[in-house]
């Protein structure tokens, strides 16, 4: 049975999305950020990933814009420049407590020293959800999931809560391959002794039964990333 994941029984003042190269981190946090709209009146998305230059939300900042989330991303040339340059918004949307606030995280531990520099200042309630793609080389198995998550907590200085499981080879993906790659986040999890909060699947594949081995809440994605040479 495809059990969908509520989003009203995790809320969080803070959602933290991080992830190696290629989890799809980005698309996950925009939708998020979407959902997280519809249950609240204020809701922010900053964009502090510095390492991966094609999917980023702030590629998505006018469609965001548009369904009134606020977006925060460095000003003017910082805009497509790879410096760890701190917008000082994001100390706002940290602060405010009517405003949730959703964080896109730099791909690993070295974009996550972005996140060390204002680690003291992240709310009490906050959640960091480590996304991970089985289909990467660096994400392939259980132990290089928990080393990257390891590099991650010791640089961020915030502790990961949980694992979204976004097996995909983006426009090539498969049922049968998001169910194989499975058991890898499944070992992951236990390693890193987290749970697994859902599984993010794109809204063609939504079915029921059609993922029966997977035992986790599905979150559907309406894809709105894409490399440029994808968009041509």
């Amino acid at each position: 049975m495809f059990t969908k994941y509520d989003l009203s029984n995790n809320l969080a003042k803070a959602t933290i999305f991080c992830g190696g190269y290629g989890s799809g981190k980005s698309e996950i946090a925009v939708n998020y950020a979407i959902a997280m709209k519809q249950l609240k009146d204020k809701v922010a998305i900053a964009d502090l990933d510095i390492v991966n230059p094609y999917f980023r939300s702030r590629e998505a900042k006018e469609f965001l814009e548009k369904q009134n989330v606020e977006v925060v991303i460095p000003k003017g040339k910082l805009n497509t420049a790879d410096l760890p340059a701190l917008p000082a918004d994001i100390y706002r949307i940290l602060k405010n407590p009517e405003i949730y606030a959703i964080i896109d995280v730099g791909g690993d531990d070295v974009g996550a020293r972005v996140m060390g520099r204002f680690s003291d200042r992240i709310p009490e309630d906050t959640k960091m959800f480590l996304v991970v793609n089985p289909a990467r080389p660096f994400q392939s198995s259980g132990e290089k999931i928990k080393i990257l998550a390891e590099g991650i907590m010791k640089t961020s200085k915030v502790k990961i809560n949980g694992i979204i499981n976004n097996t995909n080879l983006l426009y090539e993906t498969s049922n049968e391959h998001i169910e194989e790659c499975f058991s890898i986040v499944e070992d992951a999890a236990k390693l890193m002794q987290v749970p697994i909060v859902f599984t993010a699947i794109d809204k063609n594949r939504v079915k029921d039964n059609v993922y029966p081995n997977i035992d986790t809440k599905f979150f559907s994605l309406d894809l709105q990333l894409s490399p440029e040479w994808r968009k041509k």
